[in-house]
């Protein structure tokens, strides 16, 4: 029963993470993909766009332990 506690509090952790890093990533990328020229919009702001980028790798190995841990509860 301990366990099952513990791996629900991973779960629930890495879920808020996802939502935190999903919108953190899309307030990056929003202004840069809505305007016309997003390509030079993107090259003059490198450092966003990096950030942006490792808010996605973030939700995503979020993502991937979330369903991993998940599984193992079900």
């Amino acid at each position: 029963m301990d366990s099952n506690k513990k791996a629900a509090k991973v779960v629930g952790v890495l879920f808020i993470l996802a939502a935190v890093t999903a919108i953190i990533g899309l307030i990056l990328y929003n202004p840069i993909l809505n305007s016309p020229d997003y390509l030079t919009k993107g090259s003059e702001h490198t450092n966003q766009v990096i950030v942006g980028a490792l808010m996605e790798l973030i939700l995503v190995a979020s993502a991937i332990g979330t369903s991993t841990i998940m599984f193992s509860l079900l």
